[in-house]
């Protein structure tokens, strides 16, 4: 499998907006009702979205592709809450298209992911997941991470659970 990573550019707002729509109803179906799903991921909301960040230069997304095909994405910065201290960076996304998941490339997405957090001196990495996105705390939980007390209530009564792990330095 020829698989490789890189930083995503202005240009890449598109692919990143297909990716995460695909990828947010996917993992979300059942969550979330389906007109919130069709309405709130929809991929014109998430290339807008993407858009402007990657103008705005923050946070950080990479794309994962395999034999040429963009595949998945990886998005890092600052805790989006606030609480933590600059020694920790938050893992904002990692997504992979519904075909792909369960195939390895998540984990050699979150190892590239960890080894360029530790590159750049972090010491911990965040990430938030929801409570009954079982797939995804498995996933995390394989890659290190372990739910660390915090929980946010989001819409509809959803809970989100803070994940933590330490990052070893190089």
């Amino acid at each position: 499998m020829s698989t490789y990573i890189r930083y995503a550019n202005i240009s890449d707002f598109e692919i990143l907006g297909e990716i995460h729509s695909e990828s947010l109803s996917f993992a979300y179906t059942g969550i979330f009702p389906d007109d919130y799903i069709q309405s709130r991921f929809s991929y014109e909301r998430r290339k807008d979205g993407f858009k402007r960040e990657l103008s705005l230069g923050h946070p950080e997304t990479a794309i994962i592709y395999k034999d040429e095909i963009p595949i998945g994405l990886f998005t890092f910065g600052k805790s989006r809450y606030g609480d933590v201290d600059d020694s920790c960076i938050e893992i904002w996304r990692v997504y992979l298209k519904p075909n792909y998941i369960g195939k390895g490339f998540g984990t050699e997405l979150m190892n590239w992911g960890i080894h360029e957090l530790r590159k750049r001196g972090y010491k911990k990495a965040i990430l938030w997941v929801l409570e009954d996105n079982h797939r995804a705390r498995r996933f995390y939980e394989r890659n290190g991470f372990s739910f660390d007390g915090n929980v946010q209530i989001i819409e509809n009564g959803i809970r989100e659970l803070r994940y933590s792990r330490e990052i070893d330095h190089i």
